[in-house]
Order: C-alpha cells, then structure tokens, then sequence
C-alpha cells in the first residue's frame, strides 16, 4: 500500500503548483503510508480509521472550522484506498474527530474570521491614480490601476475581473451615462455556470473622478478577443499595495479583495438599499452582507446596535414629551421629592414676603397661594406614603 501511494507524489518541482486541497491530499497520502506500514494487510474499518485519526499529524491549525476541510481529504483518501465507499461507523468516527477537534481548538483560543481593510473612494481614486502614472516598461501598472478602480465600483473579486473576456463585453449608452457589463463565466459561488451572472459598471465621463472609459480603451487597443488584464495577478496586487501603503504611511494596506468590501460598505453609508447592495454583489442571502457590515461598521454609528440603541432614547424622549397626567403620578420617588422642594421654597420665600400680613394689599389668596394642582399632587403623594 505505501509502494502505491508514492507513486502518485508529484515531483518536488512541480509541488508549488498544487492547489491547497491536492496539497493536503499528499499531506495525508504521506501520514497514511506511515500509519500502515506498521499494519501491513489490517483491514480497514472504522477502529482501524478511529486510530489513524489519533495517530495523524497535521500542519499547524489556527481555523476551527479547517477541521471539517482536512475531514473531507481523509474521507476521500482513504475511500480511495479501500477501493470502495467508507462504512457509516467509518463516516462517523471521521465526522466526530473533525467536531471534537474544532470544537477543542475555538475553546482554546478566540478565532474570529478576518476581511481586508477597507478604503475611502478618496482614497481608492489616489491608489489608482498613481499606479496609472507610474512609469513602467509594459502596462502592468495600469492594469493593476483599473482592476481596481473597477473593482471599487462594481462589488466585483479581483479573480472574476481577471478572467474578463473583450469579447464577452457589452457596452450601452443612456444619456450621459454609459453601461459596460462584464458577463462572468465562471466566478466563486457559481463555478458551473448554473444561473448568469455579470457585473455592471457605471461611468459617467463628467461626474466620475477616475476616467475609466478612456483607461479600458488604452489597455484594450486593437484586441477584440481574449482577457482585457493579461499582465498582473491577485498576489502582485496584493504586494504593490502593501509597498505603496507602506510609501505613503497609511498604516494597514488592504488587498485586493479590499475593494469589494469598500464597495459594500461605502454603499451602505450612502444610504444604498440593502436588497440592491446583495442583487450587484451576487450573494444569495443577507447572511454575507451581514458579515461585512459587523465587520467594518459594528462599533460605529452605521453599525445596528448604535441605531437600536438610538432608536430607544428616541422613543424614551417621545414617551416623556407626550406621557398622560395618571403615568406622572407614578413617577419616580426622587423626581416627586424634587418637585415637593420646590414647593417648600417657594411658600417660604412668599411668606417672608408678606411677613406679619398673610396678604399683601390688593393680593387676593388665590394669586398667592401655590398652583392648586401641584398642592393636590403634593398632598396624595403624603396621603400614599
């Protein structure tokens, strides 16, 4: 069996090529060759597996839920290596350790899942102006230049603008605006191309700060077929901001990926409707926009447990402007104390007035005895207590 699995291990050369599920794949290939050659013709079952799994060792974790993932790789190597499916005890036993060890690691230590830093659209058009103005051999920069500022715009993933095709690009005049829509062929969330899918990107040649229009014609030219970026990858981007922002000493440099969240979030503060911000992002649920919002806006006014609280003093504030005569006799016992003080004063400073004579001359006692209903009130709330 491990004369087997060896044969299938890729040349070291050819190793940082893999994708990260075939990289896990060879990882457990390797722990499994040295697991069964202590155990040469055991059957495999569910206690044999159950021992496997106490016995692997992994890479270093620090993602609870990447146990369901290297689950998932077990599963499927040692199906492989049995030649037929796994047994429902052998199922369960591998269910069962991802649960354990995922939940043993989120008890360890706090896990929060982390989005890339955000930008201000200010912020996001002086990015892309100065890569376009970087002078450079080929027009690397500026593609990097309106793959972001694209990005920024449209909600789109910098892997989706990346694999655009001219030819698939479809463009419409309304007035003064114009429409290019950008149709996807494959993107995350829909690899099989089960329902359409395309990013529209508005412009606007007298409002917009970026000129995008003329930036697609420059870096298009001639073609009419093939991917409009050609030159620049996800990790190139990704590096230059790190340099830039580190030039610039902007603090935090976010990624590529940043663009979309700026996209979300600054539609949020524009006041954007909720429904529409999912429908150009292509999610299919409130549940990632959720996601982005408590992330970057939950300790802020924007976020929902400041206009929940907010909302409460209103109503409080209303509640007290417009309460009934019967609520006020129930208030509180200090605010009905204060209120007694200020009796007390004020029939003492209009006796030392009038001193020896009750009633100064033309007073009648009506205009000098206290307001009737506040003595009412003053006089049930003695009768109570």
């Amino acid at each position: 069996m491990a004369l087997r699995r060896s044969a299938r291990k890729p040349p070291k050369k050819d190793r940082k090529s893999l994708s990260e599920d075939e990289k896990k794949r060879l990882w457990v290939d390797k722990e499994w060759s040295r697991f069964m050659k202590r155990r040469k013709n055991q059957k495999i079952d569910g206690e044999l597996v159950k021992e496997f799994l106490g016995d692997i060792k992994l890479p270093v974790i620090k993602r609870p839920a990447a146990f369901n993932t290297w689950s998932g790789v077990i599963h499927r190597s040692i199906e492989e290596e049995r030649g037929t499916a796994l047994t429902r005890q052998t199922m369960l036993e591998i269910t069962r350790w991802a649960s354990d060890k995922s939940r043993a690691l989120a008890a360890t230590k706090l896990y929060e899942s982390k989005q890339s830093e955000t930008m201000t659209m200010d912020r996001v058009t002086e990015v892309c102006t100065t890569f376009w103005r970087r002078p450079w051999k080929n027009m690397s920069f500026k593609q990097m230049a309106l793959v972001l500022a694209i990005a920024a715009n449209t909600g789109a993933r910098i892997g989706e603008l990346l694999n655009s095709h001219i030819e698939d690009i479809e463009v419409t005049t309304d007035g003064d605006d114009t429409f290019f829509r950008f149709p996807l062929r494959t993107s995350k969330t829909n690899p099989n191309k089960s329902r359409p899918e395309s990013l529209i990107l508005t412009t606007n040649k007298e409002k917009d700060p970026l000129p995008m229009q003329e930036w697609m014609k420059e870096i298009i030219g001639d073609r009419t077929t093939g991917k409009m970026i050609t030159l620049i990858t996800t990790p190139k981007i990704n590096a230059h901001l790190r340099k830039l922002y580190k030039e610039r000493n902007w603090g935090k440099a976010p990624t590529g990926h940043g663009c979309r969240s700026t996209f979300v979030v600054t539609s949020l503060d524009a006041g954007a409707n909720e429904a529409d911000v999912i429908s150009a992002c292509r999610w299919q649920s409130y549940q990632m926009l959720d996601r982005y919002r408590n992330t970057h806006r939950q300790c802020t006014k924007q976020g929902p447990a400041f206009k929940i609280a907010e909302l409460k003093r209103q109503l409080m504030e209303e509640t007290e402007r417009n309460e009934w005569p019967e609520r006020r006799e129930q208030r509180p016992l200090s605010t009905t104390l204060k209120e007694a003080k200020q009796l007390t004063m004020t029939s003492s400073v209009k006796s030392v007035a009038t001193q020896t004579e009750p009633w100064a001359a033309g007073d009648s006692p009506a205009a000098v005895a206290p307001d009737d209903e506040l003595m009412k009130r003053w006089k049930d709330y003695l009768a109570k207590h």
